[in-house]
């Protein structure tokens, strides 16, 4: 059975954010507006580093549409198979385990 999970992912980038800064106070200005965008992001529990990339940057990923609104999040399908826990393959093993 196919069930299509919607997810949002966003690509966070700390690389470019001191590009073209002319001051330290400037430089002081955009990391803390990243970190309390970062703080924000974290505050609502539903938002997970998924992958970082390279160079201060990784994926960010939520399935909550209004907090991926509220952050500029992309719309990402996935379609996830699961198995009918059926037959053969839905026995149980001693200790919780399946066989697959």
């Amino acid at each position: 059975m196919k069930i299509a999970t919607t997810m949002y992912d966003y690509l966070w980038a700390t690389k470019w954010l001191l590009d073209g800064a002319s001051s330290l106070v400037e430089m002081a200005d955009r990391l803390e507006a990243a970190v309390t965008e970062l703080r924000r992001m974290s505050a609502t529990c539903k938002i997970e580093m998924s992958e970082v990339v390279d160079n201060g940057m990784v994926i960010l990923t939520t399935e909550d549409a209004q907090v991926a609104s509220d952050f500029g999040f992309s719309e990402i399908e996935q379609d996830e198979e699961f198995e009918e826990e059926d037959g053969e393959n839905g026995e149980m093993l001693e200790g919780g385990d399946q066989e697959r």
